[in-house]
């Protein structure tokens, strides 16, 4: 195939690299087709579909799967301004060079001009029909909503706000990096967002019921207090209320739909929880209406359409940083504003980062429990939810609605994992290579005695389990939910023909199921209102150990998978056994290490002060327990002898660009490898959802 030029770029498909001022940059098999196909339709609309069909053919796939490419595909062009790949809403992508000149028109005989109305004419009958009949269908639990495109600016962008003529979209942007933030302001289709305020620390901007403010929460470092600033979109005039605390970042300031109140989630100077207060826009009053709690935030406070109501989340201790990053359960609580009095709407949800109104009876909100982020709407009559969104791989942060039409402009950070084998052989030059070479994300692997490996991906658009059987093999489907689910912690059977693993689906708590390798005799062994998780095999194939939170904190049970019978294990908070000849092994949190129990019951402490950052970063094989040792730059390698009771290993893994483990790891000791998942990519931006 000959070489394809684009401007100043080359594009060698054959070798699957392009080259731009000298610099060369290799590309992923898939992104090497859509830019030939794109390049070969340079400045013509070219839809999802007929992408989809050419990257994939038969191969069903998830939108995120075309999404992931083309992202990757402006990054490369990122150098260069005068070629962009647009988005088409709700079609597909457009190439644009800037220096290409208009195409000519194709001039079209009588006869293809009848073919082509008759074939409009079909198109448009048939799109007739299919509206009629998906208006009387009941949406699926998996509505097909889609992700698209609202910004394309470098760096981080957060807490979106839609203005009430929902014409321009207000956020907090760090202007492409550093660690600066302001508020910015863009129009729909705009290029470019203007800059509205200069402060240097301001987040979740909030427009006013009639657009003419825009009220936003400014930190000030040097005193660690924020101000609440309700500033003008004309003549910039700003009134302030100053050091009254520390708002929380994450949580959106909500404006009264009459405009006379604010509601803010503020913590005391020196405080980690934080409290909902009302602010008197007319003369920045501020009063309390939740009370403070041990352990527990009140947060992201959000008037009812109708003001009678007011809608807030309640995080509990888990969120001592106010930070995102942080694992926490949230309940979702209503308050009376007439009456003053609570009630509990939803409980015990994971990781809640977005909340609104659809409706006067109707709620959204988004969560993310381990690596998948769901949007969900709840009515507060019938008590029924339903699934919006879900996605693995995308990080839902703030969300807002449009306020005349099904849409919603979302902050999302995007995560592209990939299993790596990293050889310890020699440790001067290691090796690294990539496991599986299709464009998905890939997690959760786990090694069998045969050296088959099983792992988590999306490749097929939803989360499905996947097996190598050996190394260079094509990849192997093994189960087809049709449902979105997470899955997570994969375990091998003793004899290598069965896998146990933890599914939940996108609301409601984390179950047990087990299946064989060849996607036969799928079971569901445990499912209820506590989460069950990190399971594993005992070695006679009997029983499994897993975690439960039934109680309240972290406890490890055992429960023989004929009967059913569960009994508690472990004394105190512990997760994840390995279950050996001579007893078993496990994770404690509340008395941090790995502890052994021997068949008399009795406990031992075996590595002490280990700080563990997932549940799958140890194991046992014989008289060896490996494990990861990360602290903020570095990470372990450990060997640990158990009868010689001594460490015997430590190497220094090289540096990698974002690994994480959270996401899985898996030890082949025989041949001194480590499967370990990193993050290839990291995106954050707008996206505009529809449904």
């Amino acid at each position: 195939m000959e070489k394809l030029t684009l401007g100043q770029w080359i594009i060698d498909a054959e070798i699957n690299t392009v080259r731009y001022q000298n610099e060369e940059t290799q590309l992923e098999p898939l992104t090497m087709k859509m830019l030939v196909f794109m390049t070969e339709r340079l400045g013509q609309v070219v839809t999802r579909q007929m992408l989809m069909d050419h990257l994939w053919g038969d191969v069903v796939v998830s939108n995120d799967s075309l999404n992931r490419i083309a992202s990757q595909l402006r990054k490369v062009f990122q150098p260069d301004e005068d070629i962009n790949l647009e988005t088409v809403r709700g079609v597909g992508y457009r190439l644009i060079y800037n220096q290409t000149e208009p195409q000519k028109s194709h001039r079209i005989n009588k006869g293809d001009y009848r073919k082509l109305t008759a074939g409009i004419f079909l198109v448009l009958v048939a799109l007739v029909i299919i509206f009629q009949v998906t208006q009387k269908e009941n949406e699926s639990s998996t509505a097909p909503a889609e992700l698209d495109d609202f910004t394309q600016l470098p760096g981080f962008l957060l807490n979106p706000s839609m203005s009430p003529d929902d014409k321009i979209v207000a956020f907090s942007w760090n202007g492409g990096e550093g660690t600066k933030f302001n508020i910015y302001i863009m129009e729909e289709g705009s290029p470019t967002p203007v800059q509205f305020s200069k402060n240097g620390f301001d987040l979740g901007p909030e427009w006013s019921p009639f657009g003419d403010y825009i009220a936003y929460n400014s930190f000030e470092f040097k005193d660690q207090t924020s101000s609440l600033k309700i500033q003008s979109l004309i003549g910039n005039a700003t009134r302030t209320i100053s050091n009254i605390g520390t708002l929380n970042g994450i949580s959106p300031i909500n404006w009264s739909p009459d405009g006379e109140s604010i509601a803010v989630s503020v913590a005391p100077k020196g405080e980690r929880r934080s409290q909902l207060h009302l602010i008197n826009v007319e003369n920045l009053a501020m009063s309390q209406i939740t009370e403070k709690k041990e352990e527990v935030s009140d947060i992201m406070p959000r008037f009812s359409p109708n003001n009678k109501l007011l809608l807030f989340v309640r995080t509990d201790g888990k969120f001592n940083d106010l930070s995102p990053n942080q694992d926490r359960t949230n309940d979702v609580i209503l308050i009376d504003l007439r009456r003053g009095t609570e009630r509990s709407v939803l409980k015990d949800l994971p990781n809640v980062f977005g909340l609104d109104w659809l409706d006067d009876e109707t709620i959204i909100y988004s969560t993310r429990a381990n690596h998948r982020s769901t949007i969900a709407s709840y009515s507060l009559n019938s008590r029924e939810h339903k699934i919006i969104f879900s996605s693995p791989n995308i990080r839902l942060q703030g969300l807002d609605l449009f306020h005349n039409s099904q849409q919603l402009v979302i902050e999302a950070q995007r995560f592209d994992n990939n299993i790596e084998i990293i050889g310890l052989q020699d440790t001067s030059a290691y090796s690294k290579e990539k496991v599986v070479e299709l464009t998905s994300s890939d997690f959760y692997p786990t090694l069998n005695s045969k050296g088959q490996l099983a792992y988590v991906s999306d490749f097929s658009g939803l989360e499905q389990l996947w097996l190598i059987e050996e190394s260079g093999a094509t990849p192997k489907q093994i189960t087809y939910f049709e449902e979105p689910n997470n899955i997570s912690n994969p375990h091998w059977s003793p004899d290598g023909n069965e896998i146990i693993f933890s599914i939940r689906a996108p609301v409601g708590s984390m179950g047990l199921a087990k299946i064989d390798v060849d996607g036969t005799n799928y079971e569901i062994l445990r499912r209820g209102s506590a989460n069950y998780g990190s399971p594993t095999w005992s070695q006679d194939q009997s029983s499994v150990y897993f975690y439960s939170d039934s109680l309240g904190t972290l406890r490890m049970y055992k429960m023989d998978i004929e009967s059913r019978k569960t009994t508690p294990v472990a004394k105190g908070s512990a997760v994840m056994a390995r279950e050996t000849e001579n007893g078993i092994y496990y994770v404690k949190f509340d008395e941090a290490g790995i502890w052994f129990q021997g068949k008399d019951g009795q406990e031992e402490l075996i590595i002490e002060d280990f700080t563990f950052i997932s549940l799958a970063e140890w194991d046992v094989f014989g008289n060896s327990l490996v494990y990861l040792t990360p602290d903020r730059n570095n990470t372990d390698y450990v060997v640990y002898d158990l009868e010689r009771k001594e460490e015997v290993k430590r190497i220094r893994l090289p540096r990698m660009r974002r690994p994480v483990p959270s996401l899985g790891v898996a030890f082949n000791l025989a041949e001194d490898e480590i499967y370990i998942t990193s993050s290839t990519e990291f995106t954050s931006a707008l996206n505009l959802l529809s449904w």
